[in-house]
């Protein structure tokens, strides 16, 4: 996971600019942009390199009244059933306390939070068993848990409407 610390890097900066800059039309990057349900989808390209992602912003957050960054989960698409799932808290994340990610409100997984401002999973297979876990739900959300320190924590839910669509479309159109 620490090799592709760049990369995700890189690709939270992405996520963060939903603009075209005037460099960014210079240097050829397409970007195409779907929203569909709570889901935003992305597919860039520059040259014939794709980067492809969906995220999503909390529709509710519960518990946690101070300041934050902006708040989102991230899931770039990296092949054919590989994925990579991202947190971002909006705050630098405390390294007491793990980060959970809740499907069907009883099922808990803790995400890799050794990073200071967001968790991840901890592997592909983690990944591939969430996106499968988020596909087959009969609930229509999960949450996110994530603790700023002893006192602070958010309950973060995040809406499924058009979550497995959004993954079809990168699966058709990045593959």
């Amino acid at each position: 996971m620490k090799n592709s610390l760049p990369l995700i890097g890189f690709l939270a900066y992405l996520c963060l600019s939903c603009i075209v800059s005037p460099a960014e039309a210079k240097t050829n990057i397409q970007k195409q942009q779907r929203n569909i349900g709570n889901w935003i989808t992305y597919i860039e390209k520059k040259g014939k390199q794709k980067i492809c992602y969906t995220y999503s912003s909390p529709i509710n957050t519960t518990l946690y009244t101070g300041e934050r960054g902006d708040t989102y989960v991230n899931i770039n698409y990296l092949g054919k059933d590989k994925f990579t799932i991202t947190a971002y808290a909006g705050y630098d994340l405390s390294k007491q306390h793990t980060v959970v990610l809740t499907v069907d409100e009883d099922k808990n997984h803790n995400l890799n939070s050794s990073y200071e401002s967001y968790a991840t999973t901890y592997n592909s297979d983690q990944d591939n068993y969430l996106i499968n876990l988020l596909i087959k739900t009969n609930i229509n959300y999960f949450s996110i848990k994530s603790y700023k320190d002893d006192k602070n924590f958010a309950l973060d839910y995040y809406s499924l409407s058009g979550f497995k669509e959004s993954l079809q479309y990168l699966k058709n159109n990045c593959s």
